[in-house]
């Protein structure tokens, strides 16, 4: 968890090649999704952006990634990754673009929400309107503002669900213990006594 735009997971990011510079196929995937950028196509600047980040994963790919995901209102995905573009010291940004991202980074935040989940048994698998996007005991969900639903489940336990309301730059924490089922012997209905008297009638 685009997260649907229900929930996202960090971006895993492949290693960055050796040296600080990049192979002349990642010129060309910037150039382009500058362009496209420009033009307003954002999904096509997004698909440059995500061949350049492939190819040389840093700071300034991750920027772009973020951008872009803002404007096709992908909030979630946003977030992650300007916080990844914070965070990156690989061609790290200057002060300006630090301070830029930060101002956006502010602004996707408004249409996020964290909810964080305490689930047990630590095996338990977290869905988020209908997709699972996690598991336990413990998981950190960015979520669109609005209503979600989240359901929790695990072998030989009762699932259980709730339905959760988020708010922007909100946290909320869930703390989940999912029951065992009651044994079978105390699920069986009573049985009616029997009356020989009725047979012999």
């Amino acid at each position: 968890l685009h997260l649907l735009q229900p929930a996202l997971a960090v971006p895993d990011l492949p290693p960055a090649p050796a040296g600080d510079a990049p192979p002349a196929s990642y010129e060309v995937e910037i150039d382009q999704a500058v362009d496209e950028h420009e033009r307003g196509n954002f999904l096509e600047a997004r698909e440059h952006f995500r061949r350049a980040h492939e190819i040389f994963p840093n700071a300034r790919t991750l920027r772009g990634l973020g951008k872009v995901e803002f404007e096709l209102r992908n909030y979630g995905e946003s977030v992650l990754y300007l916080q990844g573009a914070l965070a990156s010291n690989i061609r790290p940004l200057t002060p300006e673009l630090r301070s830029e991202v930060g101002e956006l980074l502010e602004r996707a935040r408004a249409y996020v929400g964290e909810v964080r989940v305490e689930v047990q048994p630590g095996t338990a698998t977290v869905s988020v309107d209908g997709v699972t996007v996690a598991s336990g005991p413990e998981a950190e969900l960015e979520l669109l503002v609005g209503d979600h639903v989240l359901e929790f489940r695990a072998s030989g336990r009762l699932s259980e669900r709730r339905q959760v309301r988020v708010h922007g730059r909100e946290q909320v924490t869930l703390q989940i213990v999912l029951a065992a089922p009651e044994p079978a012997a105390a699920r069986a209905l009573p049985v009616e006594p029997h009356d020989d008297r009725a047979w012999h009638k």
